[in-house]
């Protein structure tokens, strides 16, 4: 009986907690990544860089907007990593 609850319980937090979003910081930033490349400017200097949505709130780059990304003045790089890393 309890073992049926127990899996209840957790069917239902697994459909309240399952919005369809990637829970690991390498599959965001990751998923970024695949987005700013997707559109077809692959080998373009900018190609991987994002612009850093309001840089003027933290000057210092400090917050950066996604796990795993590099900050360079008013751009982030995300899931920059060694091309043999994966």
């Amino acid at each position: 009986m309890h073992a049926l609850l127990l899996l209840a319980a957790l069917g239902l937090i697994t459909a309240l907690v399952d919005n369809g979003y990637p829970a690991i910081a390498d599959e965001g930033a990751v998923s970024a990544q695949v987005d700013q490349l997707s559109d077809g400017r692959i080998g373009e200097p900018d190609s991987w860089r994002i612009p850093r949505p309001f840089p003027e709130l933290d000057p210092d780059g400090e917050i950066v907007p996604l796990d795993l990304s590099e900050v360079s003045g008013d751009i982030y790089l995300p899931y920059a990593k060694h091309a043999l890393y994966p």
